[in-house]
């Protein structure tokens, strides 16, 4: 995992907006794919929150 990954700005953003208003993004090409999903999958989060922030909120926003 890269040594440079901070798990406080996904908690702050999940504690100030709601799980529901979060989602998961790389900037790619300026990140790591790999990396930013191996530090995502790593990241204090429980399985509902995870697959909130991962998947299920783009699927609701987006009409999927």
């Amino acid at each position: 995992m890269p040594h440079d990954v901070s798990d406080e700005p996904l908690l702050c953003a999940i504690s100030a907006l709601g799980e529901d208003n979060v989602m998961y993004s790389v900037d790619d090409p300026f990140e790591s794919m790999a990396e930013a999903a191996e530090w995502f999958d790593a990241a204090p989060l429980n399985d509902a929150v995870r697959a909130k922030v991962a998947r299920d909120n783009a699927r609701h926003l987006l009409g999927l």
